[in-house]
């Protein structure tokens, strides 16, 4: 995998588990324990297909991009269609959470993401 994936549920954040198909991302590090400390409900475990028609948010993280909301999956949308306030809340706090010196900040500063228009396919391995 490239990214890893969020999904908010019922209010709780909910992200596979660090496994042998999962890429070990440290941006999923930075927001699982963002999350944890700052008293988001999260959960590591198992996500069915099935949990994301139903899911009231989803996003996505990787270290090129941060954090960025789905707006649609298999063309249905996400929630409302719009970035939800726990995906804002994660936002936020990694925004906020210090950067790495060796980190060149102003590629950051210039890049931008319409979060509207990101379509992302999500593939599901079996294990």
């Amino acid at each position: 995998t490239s990214a890893n994936l969020f999904a908010v549920i019922d209010g709780v954040i909910v992200t596979p588990p660090k496994s042998t198909s999962l890429l070990h991302g440290i941006t999923r590090d930075v927001i699982v324990e963002l999350a944890k400390l700052n008293g988001l409900p999260i959960e590591e475990r198992s996500l069915l297909p099935k949990e994301l028609d139903i899911a009231d948010e989803v996003f996505i993280s990787s270290s090129t991009m941060e954090a960025w909301p789905v707006d649609q999956i298999d063309g249905k949308p996400v929630g409302n269609g719009e970035p939800g306030l726990v995906w804002q809340k994660v936002d936020e706090l990694f925004q906020g959470y210090p950067a790495s010196p060796e980190l060149n900040e102003t590629v950051y500063d210039e890049l931008v993401i319409p979060a509207y228009n990101i379509h992302q396919n999500i593939y599901w391995v079996e294990s």
